[in-house]
């Protein structure tokens, strides 16, 4: 009957389904009110009974119904009392396919259905109906419950089904229950009502606007969708997209369920249809950017999202790390707005990873600068992105030096600083001391605002010719270079200088004084204070050389007589202002400790001790360090030694030094310089001369080898002096020739 509904329910009958049918006079509820499937049994099941069983019968009437089914790939057969038996269990399910009269064929409920093979729902009515291409086929009832004929489902939730139905394919609807046939059967699980029912049910991995698009198709072959025209989010190029065909896709790609080509209506991109329920949907691209792109600026986000949005740019600033600056998002060829000094560049389509934008403006610059690129200096960003110059000072350390960020040519420290970390400062001063704190400040200040530097005048210590040097341009000017000061020609007006001092690790001292005392501590006073004056001539002082003497520090002339004079070479902490003081080897330790402070004395003087000493030339004589150094007597000589020993006279020396010489004949060659005088007789002794197996006097030979020189009658050889104390001297030939008693006296005398 309907009550007064007018939907497509057919509460007043309007509908299609006719849900209510209380009396159950029709065939199905809602036929006063001209629904369009009378067939349907009612909700309560009264008298709907009675086409179940007649559909039954009809059934029963065939020896067999043979059904192929679709979905399980199997084929059963339905007997006719199979069919009756349903039917009579069935008096209280939904609508059956049959009429009231057995001469009509069946028009199925026009219910939905799910259609596995085609990812869509189809409707239960004929396949070959003319005038609704959404037919999947008729549904009929069988009793058969063995899985081995068909897969069996029992449907507990719908009102619209009871039991396990199948559907008919075909054509030879007309003869059912008369004849046998063998049809194509799907199990169906539910009947719904409606196609956005079945296909959220059946089909949840699908996009629902697509399936129930894809389900209503008007038969063409072309589904009437155009796309639920919501955003959904692509990854891919960083934007939102809307759920349509875009103009120019392959729409072979949409798996066949919807092949319309459609364009956005509200300026967004089409990107697809949605296929997948998974996908999640959004009414704007706003809402799609911030749901799911938050991680990037949402203006950018929703511009990319619109038609042009990515040729036409946001018109805003975004960090750009390979240049150090913020440029604007905009087509760079466009001269109006990208040539005022800022910079534009296009922000890719693959490059979504900016996730702030900001205006064009000097706050947007400033905050784009600190938010975007904090490993660049603020200073740096905002001149680059502005296309101006900072005028702040930057070090640069090839040069030794501070530069001034500005146009070069514009001022004598300017250059253009390309180092985006460089740190700025407000002044060279600032610079040198944070940048260059090594160097000297005042050096550094000159030199980075290109003024000639003079130095301080100070002294420092130049090591490498222990002194102190004062700190001023050497003439000619020339490069840097030397330890730590300019290299260079003595400036004529100041013989001082040094150079300039370029490290300020160099101390610098008021006067040479003070350096002196404080830096060169270890230097005699005297000696630094000397050579840091460059018209000094030496200290005038005393100090012990490798020879064993004394030298004077001077460089003035005449040398004093007899004396050493030679200027210090390298540096020394103890000077004597006397002679004996250096030579004394007690008090002087820089004096080789193998020297006879008399040798020191007498060498550094040129004044001879006047003592006796050994000579070492093999003479076996001693000679006299005389006191004129000059002397030319035959027994003065200096001696070769530092550690030399002296003795008072010839006799104590040769007594001392040659104790195994005849002492007379050392004494006699001492005196006479190592030749004998014609006063010298020898003795009247003699000794063996064993050599030649003789006896022989002791006296000097003359030319002939025979006699002494001031006695012509001795007939005894002279033999020479005894040489030393262990010869022994005989008074006379006998004894001595007892010694050479194996000859006769004759030949003991050399034939004599």
């Amino acid at each position: 009957d309907g009550d007064d509904g007018d939907d497509d329910d057919g509460d007043e009958g309007d509908g299609d389904d006719g849900d209510d049918g209380d009396d159950g006079d029709d065939s199905g509820g809602g036929d006063s009110g001209g629904g369009d499937n009378p067939n349907i049994v009612g909700e309560d099941g009264s008298n709907g009974s009675d086409a179940i069983m007649d559909l039954g019968n009809m059934l029963a009437d065939d020896a067999s119904t043979t059904a192929d089914i679709t979905a399980a790939a199997v084929t059963a057969t339905v007997t006719g009392e199979e069919a009756a038996a349903a039917a009579a269990d069935a008096g209280n399910s939904s609508a059956l396919n049959n009429n009231a009269s057995t001469d009509e064929p069946a028009t199925g409920s026009n219910e939905w259905y799910a259609n596995y093979n085609g990812f869509k729902c189809v409707q239960d009515c004929p396949i070959n109906s003319t005038m609704n291409h959404r037919c999947g086929g008729l549904l009929v009832p069988t009793t058969s419950t063995s899985e081995s004929a068909i897969s069996t489902t029992t449907n507990n939730n719908s009102s619209s089904a009871a039991g396990t139905v199948t559907i008919v394919n075909g054509t030879s609807f007309t003869a059912l229950g008369t004849t046998t046939t063998t049809s194509k059967v799907t199990m169906v699980e539910q009947l719904y009502p409606t196609t956005t029912e079945c296909c959220s049910t059946k089909f949840p991995y699908l996009a629902l606007g697509l399936c129930v698009a894809s389900s209503e198709h008007d038969g063409s072959g072309v589904a009437n969708y155009a796309g639920s025209r919501d955003y959904y989010v692509d990854y891919e190029n960083g934007r939102c997209v809307q759920d349509c065909n875009p103009p120019t896709a392959d729409t072979t790609n949409t798996a066949s369920l919807s092949t319309t080509m459609s364009t956005s209506t509200d300026n967004g991109i089409c990107g697809g249809i949605v296929v997948e329920s998974s996908t999640t949907l959004h009414a704007n691209a706003t809402t799609c950017c911030s749901s799911q792109l938050s991680y990037m600026d949402i203006l950018l986000c929703t511009t990319r999202s619109e038609e042009g949005g990515v040729e036409g740019g946001t018109f805003r600033l975004y960090p750009r790390e390979s240049s150090g600056a913020c440029v604007i998002d905009h087509d760079p060829t466009n001269a109006i707005i990208c040539s005022i000094g800022y910079g534009c560049h296009l922000i890719g389509p693959h490059h979504a990873w900016v996730p702030k934008l900001y205006s064009v403006s000097p706050a947007g610059v400033e905050e784009c600068c600190l938010e975007g690129l904090p490993f660049v200096n603020p200073s740096y960003c905002r001149a680059k992105t502005m296309g101006i110059v900072s005028r702040k000072w930057f070090v640069d350390y090839d040069e030794g030096l501070c530069h001034q960020d500005c146009e070069v040519g514009t001022g004598p420290s300017c250059a253009i600083n390309t180092d985006p970390a460089v740190t700025y400062y407000d002044s060279p001063e600032e610079c040198c001391a944070s940048k260059l704190g090594f160097q000297n400040q005042p050096k550094c200040h000159a030199d980075s605002t290109g003024t000639l530097y003079g130095g301080t005048s100070r002294y420092y210590v130049d090591y490498r010719n222990s002194k102190c040097a004062q700190d001023c341009r050497r003439s000619p000017i020339v490069e840097e270079g030397g330890n730590n000061a300019t290299s260079g020609t003595n400036n004529t007006n100041n013989t001082n200088c040094g150079g300039l001092v370029v490290d300020s690790s160099t101390v610098l001292h008021e006067d040479a004084v003070s350096c002196c005392a404080a830096s060169l501590g270890y230097m005699h006073s005297e000696l630094c204070l000397d050579r840091s004056n460059g018209t000094a001539t030496g200290t005038g002082l005393y100090y012990p050389i490798e020879d064993g003497i004394c030298v004077k520090d001077t460089s003035a002339t005449p040398c004093p007589s007899g004396e050493t004079c030679q200027r210090v070479d390298g540096w020394l902490s103890t000077f004597y202002t006397t002679i004996p003081e250096c030579c004394n080897s007690d008090s002087n330790p820089a004096l080789p400790s193998d020297v006879n402070p008399a040798y020191c004395q007498a060498l550094s003087t040129g004044i001879g001790t006047n003592e006796w000493f050994q000579l070492s030339d093999g003479d076996n004589r001693c000679a006299k360090h005389c006191t004129n150094a000059s002397s030319i007597s035959v027994e003065c000589a200096i001696p070769a030694s530092r550690s030399v020993v002296y003795h008072p006279s010839a006799g104590e020396c040769c007594a001392s030094e040659f104790a195994h010489l005849n002492v007379d004949m050392c004494v006699e060659l001492s005196i006479t310089g190592g030749v004998f005088r014609d006063v010298v007789v020898g003795t009247e002794e003699y000794y063996v001369d064993w050599v030649r197996q003789m006896c022989v006097k002791n006296c000097p030979k003359d030319s002939s080898g025979r006699g002494s020189l001031n006695d012509d009658n001795d007939d005894v050889e002279c033999g020479g002096m005894a040489a030393g104390s262990w010869v022994t001297l005989f008074p006379n030939t006998t004894s001595c020739c007892d010694n050479l008693h194996y000859l006769d006296d004759e030949d003991c005398l050399g034939g004599q």
